[in-house]
């Protein structure tokens, strides 16, 4: 009786994890395209609702007085684990960012794969060149990445980047 209790525990356990499979560009719900006030795609539920709410609206701001074009991202899992490749058919796909002058953000957080990503388009690359963004993850995001704070680490990630673009 106990070998089976055991047995059942752990296909339940198997089952679980291979139902949860890792999100693609074609599978993620674009929040934006059904609220252009949303730029926090969110389907696991990783954040709260204060911080959704918060980070949109800093990125609301952006688009309306910087015209940046921001998309953040945050799942337990992508497929192939490669945030920046995720964040590129994110931007090939859905067009981030105006094609005059080429301002989108991209932030990816895959929370299992112990990933994340920070990407610009070129109109960007001068106020937020790699190095920035690098700054910026290594010395906001990360350490609430390390805490398992999701909210802080998306939240002041984007607040960080947001003073770069207004020149603070």
């Amino acid at each position: 009786m106990k070998r089976f209790r055991l047995l059942c525990l752990l296909l339940l356990s198997l089952t679980s994890t291979l139902l949860r499979a890792a999100w693609t560009p074609e599978t993620l719900p674009m929040v934006h395209l059904a609220d252009a006030r949303r730029y926090v795609c969110n389907p696991d539920g990783l954040m709260s609702a204060a911080a959704v709410d918060s980070t949109d609206a800093v990125l609301h701001r952006l688009e309306r007085e910087k015209g940046i074009e921001s998309l953040v991202v945050i799942v337990r899992q992508i497929e192939g684990g490669d945030p920046y490749e995720f964040g590129m058919a994110l931007a090939r796909k859905y067009g981030v960012g105006s094609r005059e002058q080429d301002t989108g953000l991209i932030l990816v957080v895959s929370t299992e794969d112990r990933s994340y990503y920070i990407l610009t388009g070129r109109g960007l690359e001068g106020t937020l060149p790699d190095a920035i963004c690098k700054r910026v993850g290594n010395r906001v995001m990360v350490p609430y990445l390390r805490r398992g704070d999701w909210d802080m680490a998306v939240y002041a990630s984007v607040v960080a980047l947001s003073r770069y673009v207004d020149g603070d």
